[in-house]
């Protein structure tokens, strides 16, 4: 059983987090950064239409791999191993 959580930032980046329940603990396991659905790419561009285009790549890119990493830790979640899990560093 997993939620989402954002943990927003002033001047960096955000962190997109699922956080799994298991046996009373909570692991905190980052699965995205700053552009972790549409909504949230057009908020931080503010209409900026070059900013869109510009970013673009970026967040196309970092939605593939968020879905990578959240297929990782849903597997690795039903294997209990969530040591593996939250000790790979992902960079968003």
């Amino acid at each position: 059983m997993f939620f989402h959580l954002v943990k927003r930032k002033g001047f960096i980046f955000d962190r997109y987090m699922r956080v799994y329940t298991d046996s009373g603990r909570l692991y905190f396991i980052q699965v995205g950064g700053d552009f972790y659905n549409k909504k949230a790419f057009h908020a931080s561009m503010a209409g900026n239409v070059i900013g869109m285009v510009l970013f673009y790549a970026p967040y196309y890119f970092a939605k593939k791999r968020q879905g990578k990493r959240e297929q990782e830790c849903d597997e690795l979640a039903n294997k209990k191993s969530f040591s593996t899990a939250s000790t790979k560093i992902c960079k968003f």
